[in-house]
């Protein structure tokens, strides 16, 4: 486990190590620290390239997906009501 304080260094460590091997620029992001819209783009559009623990990465997944989708069920509302008030 790495410390929430090392999060940026590991990343780019990482991006460092990954680009100079491949001969490709490849950017790290460490998702526990990345915003909640980032995270789930992630997992539903990218690619997990290092999961230290498989059971952990399946609640992480699980704990993700289901604080989306309640933040796109509030963005929505809020939407719907700033609309309704807008319209003239």
């Amino acid at each position: 486990m790495i410390d929430q304080d090392r999060f940026f260094d590991y990343a780019t460590d990482l991006s460092l190590e990954w680009s100079q091997a491949l001969h490709v620029p490849i950017d790290v992001q460490v998702l526990n620290a990345a915003p909640l819209s980032f995270q789930h783009s992630v997992l539903h559009q990218g690619m997990i390239l290092l999961a230290g623990d498989e059971d952990v990465l399946a609640d992480y997944i699980e704990r993700v997906s289901l604080d989306y989708m309640e933040f796109a069920h509030h963005s929505f509302c809020t939407a719907r009501l700033c609309l309704a008030v807008c319209r003239p």
